[in-house]
């Protein structure tokens, strides 16, 4: 039953969206035409070179853009409630049933996630001017405690001339487990490709510094950080930087791991959001969003696997 309502709000939905969209077009097309004719009629009696011509039409026609965007934007205002309601039925029908057949008990919070002040104290982190996090998974899979949430990352740059962007740094998954070892010292492995690690030795408390092991492919993938190096040798043996070098292998290089105190944080860089709801402009197909928040699930539990971490 839930399905059919969510079914029906997304028929709904994408009704008033071709409305809209066929009116948007209809003003748009009418502002160029109008335009146009007004334009090339005050052109005709000035004898204007016939780049003129071309100019008033290019300039008709991109000008189309305004009523367009007016009309698409009060629409999407209108019916943001919808949309709202639309993906949190999603969660409900999807998410939340896929989430407790993987990890029975689990807690699932659309909106709540992991927040900025965990990932600073770990004194490892860029944690950017923009922190935004939700999807919050609190579970447990076979024994190992674990919380897993997308977060957003993202830096503001200014330029010589004070033109203001921001740049994404991380926009993917961080999960934490907990490992029930209790580490005396930090130790960081960064993938090549991984933005948001912050090893600059800032204070006094964090001293951080490259680990070299004995292992060129391994470094070739991979800079390992520690306060210690006999903690970093100790957690780091073969067997398990093979594991660490198959995940990178999977994330692109684009994953890090952190252990501090008795936890360890798993973060992948994959510029993905997890548990999307499925697109309001065509019907949903109920298997491949079950098999999509399966996947989405499965980045947790292959983690888990294929470090050997329970």
């Amino acid at each position: 039953m839930q399905l059919q309502d969510l079914e029906q709000k997304r028929a709904e939905y994408h009704q008033k969206y071709k409305k809209a969209l066929k009116v948007a077009l209809i003003v748009s097309i009418s502002w160029s035409v109008v335009g146009i004719l007004f334009s090339v009629f005050a052109l005709v009696n000035t004898q204007a070179p016939a780049i003129a011509y071309l100019f008033v039409i290019f300039f008709s026609l991109a000008s189309a853009l305004f009523p367009f965007t007016i009309i698409m934007v009060f629409f999407l205002l209108k019916n943001r409630r919808a949309l709202a309601e639309y993906r949190s039925l999603y969660k409900t029908v999807f998410v939340e049933e896929a989430l407790q057949e993987a990890f029975p008990g689990c807690v699932y919070e659309a909106n709540a996630g992991i927040g900025e002040v965990e990932l600073a104290r770990l004194g490892m982190v860029n944690t950017g001017d923009i922190f935004h996090s939700e999807d919050l998974v609190t579970g447990d899979y076979h024994g190992l405690k674990f919380k897993q949430a997308d977060v957003l990352i993202r830096e503001r740059d200014e330029d010589s001339d004070g033109n203001t962007t921001y740049v994404t740094l991380f926009r993917g998954r961080w999960a934490i487990f907990d490992i029930k070892k209790n580490f005396d010292f930090k130790l960081a492995v960064v993938g090549k490709s991984f933005r948001v690690a912050s090893l600059r030795n800032n204070d006094k408390l964090h001293k951080f510094r490259k680990i070299e092991l004995e292992s060129d492919g391994f470094h070739g993938r991979f800079n390992v950080y520690a306060q210690d190096g006999f903690e970093a040798f100790y957690l780091l043996d073969p067997a398990f930087m093979t594991r660490v070098e198959k995940l990178g292998e999977a994330c692109q290089n684009r994953v890090a791991l952190f252990f501090v105190g008795g936890e360890l944080h798993i973060a992948v860089n994959n510029f993905e959001n997890s548990f999307e709801a499925a697109s309001m402009h065509k019907e949903i197909d109920e298997k491949a969003e079950i098999e999509k928040v399966k996947k989405d699930i499965r980045l947790i539990t292959d983690i888990v696997d294929s470090l050997k971490l329970r």
